[in-house]
């Protein structure tokens, strides 16, 4: 699972930057990543995160959150969560996981889709 896990990741948000890049450049969203996660036991605004924390955002998006010294240092997802912390932003998710990622990720059957949904991790 971690191994299928970090492949996704760094297919997505590194061997595949240009994709990122190109949504970015052209679009209103604000950031983009794989695996955007929904909490449902977090408050609203502070539920939504890049499972593993690799995203690519606009710098006026970044210039705009809160002094990530501000978040609680206590909570580890904290740190994943700090990206999509901005009130209405539009955040990008380039794949869908389950929890039941195989063990290989096919490179050749990956896609980046505009209606991915959100990853419930709760």
């Amino acid at each position: 699972f971690v191994v299928s896990w970090r492949a996704v990741l760094n297919y997505f948000v590194l061997e595949q930057w240009q994709l990122c890049y190109k949504l970015l450049s052209s679009t209103n969203y604000t950031t983009c990543g794989a695996i955007l996660a929904y909490d449902r036991v977090r408050k609203p605004g502070w539920n939504t995160y890049y499972a593993g924390n690799m995203w690519w955002a606009k710098c006026s998006h970044v210039n705009r959150l809160t002094r990530i010294d501000k978040f609680d240092q206590k909570d580890r997802y904290m740190t994943e969560i700090y990206v999509t912390s901005e009130p209405d932003s539009g955040h990008f998710n380039c794949h869908y996981v389950n929890l039941h990622l195989p063990i290989s990720f096919n490179k050749q059957n990956a896609s980046c889709a505009i209606n991915y949904p959100l990853w419930w991790a709760r």
